[in-house]
């Protein structure tokens, strides 16, 4: 097989579950957008977090292999690395 020499092994399987994670990561996005998130600040404050928490917890479900460089990513941010 072609692929098989030109893609590491697992390669397949990473690049699935980091389509689903941006794909599922979009429609969270989408409906918070749609629902309005409420029109007061702790609404969209409750909002904003139930987002992020989704996302987080479909990071971590769907792309725990991109772990460890999202943490040096993100150290390398906020340390004035990058």
């Amino acid at each position: 097989m072609l692929g098989a020499d030109i893609f590491p092994a697992g390669y397949a399987q990473r690049w699935a579950g980091r389509h689903e994670y941006d794909v599922r990561r979009r429609a969270l996005a989408r409906e918070r957008a749609r629902s309005g998130a409420a029109s007061n600040a702790v609404g969209r404050l409750i909002a904003a977090l139930v987002e992020k928490i989704g996302i987080a917890v479909l990071f971590l479900k769907l792309r725990p292999q991109d772990l460890p460089a999202k943490i040096r990513q993100r150290l390398a941010l906020h340390l004035g690395l990058l």
